[in-house]
């Protein structure tokens, strides 16, 4: 008896967690291309931010057209025991290693234009360029292929896993630092701004006070 109560638990979360993935991957893919249609279409959209965050959507996208039907589709074969659950869970894994990778990438190049921008105001032309980033964006998508891919062909999966856990591990410490550098750059803005306005208020109460009484 316990032990096909142990066995019921993972088929319900399973259950679950399909119907969840096959609710919001037509959601995910809308509500992303949406969002990249809108910064296509509308030229005062098109600064650097918004286009990296349109391409940011596009590993959203993939996730709904990829990972999580391939999901849906590996759990129900799993639960009806047909036959290719093992090519469909290839596919998945696959598919979720290319997005997981590409996304990471992307929000540390989001992150690193914010910094730019923000602490080396001066030099952000120079260092960002419309043809940078294209060609960034396009390294992050082959470099996040090539992992993918290598999942079909490599028999020894370590280095792979190592590989992605690094690039994790990567994004979440420089985003990390990031801010940290960006907040107090923010607060050294706003002592700089609190100073420049001293001043200007001296002044005022100056005049003020030499304006004659009625």
């Amino acid at each position: 008896m316990q032990g096909d109560t142990r066995n019921a638990l993972p088929d319900v979360s399973y259950v679950i967690t399909s119907i969840i993935n096959g609710i919001s991957c037509p959601l995910t893919v809308l509500l992303n291309v949406l969002v990249i249609m809108a910064v296509k279409k509308r030229p005062r959209l098109q600064t650097n931010t918004n286009i990296l965050l349109a391409c940011l959507s596009a590993t959203d996208v993939l996730t709904g057209l990829l990972v999580q039907p391939s999901f849906v589709l590996w759990k129900t074969f799993q639960l009806l025991g047909v036959d290719y659950t093992d090519t469909i869970f290839e596919l998945h894994d696959s598919s979720l290693r290319t997005v997981i990778i590409s996304s990471a990438l992307h929000l540390i190049f989001v992150t690193f234009e914010r910094l730019v921008a923000i602490k080396f105001t001066m030099h952000y032309p120079s260092i960002l360029e419309k043809r940078s980033i294209k060609v960034a964006v396009i390294a992050f998508w082959v470099t996040a292929s090539i992992c993918g891919l290598f999942r079909l062909t490599l028999t020894n999966l370590k280095v792979l896993y190592t590989f992605v856990a690094l690039v994790l591990m990567s994004c979440i410490l420089f985003i990390a630092c990031s801010y940290v550098i960006l907040y107090l750059e923010t607060l050294r803005h706003q002592k700089m701004i609190k100073t420049q306005q001293t001043p200007q208020e001296e002044v005022e109460r100056f005049a003020k006070e030499r304006q004659p009484c009625l």
